[in-house]
């Protein structure tokens, strides 16, 4: 859902603040804003306001779901461990080659920590995603073919992912 509906209620609406009618001497009933929800043109009340719908899925529901996409990609073959993700250069070339050699079409890089060579030489690169092993998470797994972690991250993974 959106969450973007609204509706004016008696303070939003445009009109004069004056007493409709005075308080006493018509014999009538009391009567005070022109706005009032009851009244033509009045506000309405307890209307829809603008909100955000959004819900959070329960840690272990995430973290169950992690542990299932990469038993997935290792069961497929689509997981590749290295000892540490560095590049010489920031090329993009570099990383291409790389890439072109594996014959890899899409690929989720986790490193252990922010590496800026690696990031320059990928951030060209549509279908090449580097994340830090903090922020790894089950979308950006299942969203690329082939995942490349270094085994610090397999590591803080494990550790993280234990039952």
């Amino acid at each position: 859902r959106q969450g973007t509906q609204s509706t004016k209620g008696r303070s939003d609406v445009s009109g004069t603040t004056r007493k409709a009618a005075p308080q006493k001497g018509r014999g009538a009933a009391r009567v005070g804003s022109l706005r009032a929800p009851q009244r033509r043109g009045g506000g309405i009340a307890f209307g829809p306001k603008p909100r955000d719908h959004s819900s959070e899925l329960p840690r272990k529901v995430q973290e169950m779901g992690l542990r299932i996409a990469l038993s997935t990609k290792f069961a497929q073959d689509q997981l590749v461990i290295v000892d540490e993700v560095s590049l010489d250069s920031h090329k993009t070339r570099e990383f291409e080659q790389i890439q072109q050699r594996h014959g890899w079409d899409s690929v989720l890089v986790v490193a252990n920590k922010e590496n800026e060579k690696l990031w320059r030489a990928t951030r060209n690169l549509q279908q090449v995603d580097v994340s830090i092993m903090q922020e790894a998470d089950v979308l950006r797994l299942l969203k690329h073919q082939v995942v490349v972690m270094d085994r610090q991250s397999v590591r803080y993974l494990e550790k993280k992912l234990k039952a």
